[in-house]
């Protein structure tokens, strides 16, 4: 059902899948037991993504469905950046408050079940980097305002600031005043 070029890992260039891999591929990725395999084959379908062969609502889905499965560190911090900057540069704004209530479910309950501060750390910072719901608005407000990390993410005063400057980049209610805080 699949052909994986540089299935182990050693070529460095565009691998272009037919559209049954591709297909495999997004249907099947978390199924993968093998770390070193799923990883090429984010990379592959991130690859396809970016020469405009997959559609990126798909890619996005994929990537905020299967985080939950993944147990890999490296393939999980890769899938985050995949997942913001997918959401950024092949989303439009239609297609990014149709689905910002799923995506931004995902990782908010993807943090709460980590168990690790770093990949926690690592979901929240893409969270506050992509959310634009008016709900992930509200929470990200109450978090800023009550000085409060969020499920054991620890923020500094960085942290807070960058919260302030996406709340008023998103223009939320009253982001004037959060910016003179």
């Amino acid at each position: 059902d699949l052909i994986l070029l540089n299935g182990g890992g050693y070529g460095y260039g565009y691998f272009n899948i037919d559209s049954m891999s591709q297909e495999f591929l997004l249907n099947n990725i978390s199924e993968l037991s093998d770390d070193l395999v799923r990883s090429i084959s984010y990379i592959t379908l991130n690859q396809v993504l970016i020469n405009y062969k997959l559609d990126p609502k798909r890619f996005v889905r994929l990537l905020s469905c299967t985080l939950q499965s993944e147990k890999e560190k490296q393939n999980i911090q890769l899938m985050l950046d995949y997942l913001q900057k997918s959401w950024w540069y092949y989303l439009n704004q239609d297609e990014r408050l149709k689905m910002a209530s799923i995506i931004e479910g995902c990782l908010f309950d993807f943090i709460k079940t980590q168990k690790s501060n770093e990949i926690k750390s690592a979901a929240y910072q893409t969270l506050v980097s992509i959310f634009v719901s008016e709900n992930a608005q509200n929470k990200f407000y109450s978090i800023w305002k009550n000085q409060q990390g969020y499920e054991g993410v620890k923020l500094s005063e960085n942290d807070y600031c960058t919260i302030a400057i996406e709340l008023s980049l998103r223009n939320y209610p009253g982001s004037d005043a959060i910016m003179k805080e």
